[in-house]
């Protein structure tokens, strides 16, 4: 099977670690005819671009542009957090093709580690009854593990903890 687009591209604006231009070159290379830029767009989150609305477009819409010129189609997405009382989308947003929506922090105390997973179980169903976004992120992978003391040193590590968490709390 081939890969043919990529929906969930972070640049520096956010947690990525690319400009627009090694993103346009990145998929260059890798043959993509389509594309999501999703930076991250949420109050609170350390890692949500920073700069204004206005900047961010032009240099995205230069960005859209080129990657046109180079026969691949940009669209223009968000990746935002989600909590039980709805989308952690800041007041002023771009005007998104679509928007991710995913926990990346389960906040208060849990008296055990079931109780942590059903609270994060509780965003996500939340969540969905509220709308307001059309891709539900990461459900089962990127986990926000930090209060359980689950963070290592590797990538292929954390999945292997997420996979645990996964199998044991999140069943469909």
């Amino acid at each position: 099977m081939s890969v043919d687009f990529d929906f969930h591209i972070h640049t520096v604006f956010s947690d990525g670690s690319m400009s627009f231009e090694e993103v346009l070159t990145a998929l260059r290379n890798a043959g993509l005819s389509k594309c999501g830029i999703t930076d991250h767009f949420e109050t609170g989150l350390p890692h949500s671009v920073a700069v204004s609305e206005a900047h961010y477009m032009d240099l995205f819409n230069r960005f859209k542009e080129k990657a046109r010129k180079s026969g691949i189609e940009v669209l223009l997405g968000g990746e935002t957090g989600l909590r039980p009382d709805g989308l952690m989308l800041p007041a002023k947003v771009p005007p998104f093709d679509f928007l991710i929506a995913s926990v990346h922090r389960v906040n208060g105390r849990h008296k055990s580690e079931s109780d942590y997973w059903r609270e994060y179980r509780t965003y996500i169903e939340r969540g969905i009854e509220k709308g307001g976004f059309q891709i539900l992120g990461h459900v089962e992978g990127y986990l926000p593990l930090t209060p359980l003391g689950a963070n290592s040193d590797t990538f292929d590590e954390r999945r292997e903890i997420e996979r645990y968490y996964a199998a044991k709390y999140l069943t469909l």
